[in-house]
């Protein structure tokens, strides 16, 4: 945050901010959602291309099936309508993306998500201009502990951040 000014001295632009909550996992998974290995995966590739300015067919191959890992997803009518994973990390476990087509199938995600990071720390970056994501977060007793700026030196991307994307992929990727 600190470093703002000198970036868009450099021709960049913030979008939003991202602001990372902290939790203890555990829970259990709620009836509905799945392991995304079981959904097909194109339909995982095309679900994910309306919320990523560049396509990443090969990355969510990789993403989806890391060591000390499980993506979830939540299917309707035969298509996927949200999916997260949640991975290790050096401290605890970090959740991202959470993308859903609304709040309450990103909470059902969520559930699923922190119950595989039983006793542990978990991090979530929930874009700022998803108040649906904050107060998700919050809901769960979340504490917020950092934020950052999500900036850009060309045109801000036209993505549906504020009512889709609850957490980003990763704060370096996405």
């Amino acid at each position: 945050m600190a470093q703002q000014e000198n970036y868009q001295k450099s021709g960049f632009q913030i979008a939003y901010r991202h602001i990372r909550y902290q939790a203890v996992g555990g829970g259990v998974v709620p009836d509905g959602v799945v392991e995304l290995k079981t959904v097909p995966f194109e339909q995982l590739v095309a679900y994910d291309q309306k919320l990523f300015p560049a396509e990443r067919e090969q990355f969510l191959r990789l993403w989806i099936k890391q060591p000390n890992s499980v993506a979830y997803g939540v299917v309707s009518d035969g298509h996927i309508v949200g999916y997260g994973v949640i991975r290790q990390s050096h401290t605890g476990f970090r959740i991202g993306p959470l993308n859903s087509d609304n709040e309450q199938i990103a909470d059902q995600l969520l559930l699923a998500l922190l119950a595989f990071g039983c006793d542990a720390l978990v991090f979530l970056d929930v874009p700022s201009s998803n108040s649906e994501a904050i107060k998700l977060a919050q809901r769960y007793r979340m504490k917020p502990v950092s934020e950052v700026a999500r900036m850009y030196n060309k045109e801000i991307p036209n993505l549906p951040i504020k009512n889709r994307v609850f957490a980003v992929t990763s704060l370096e990727v996405g």
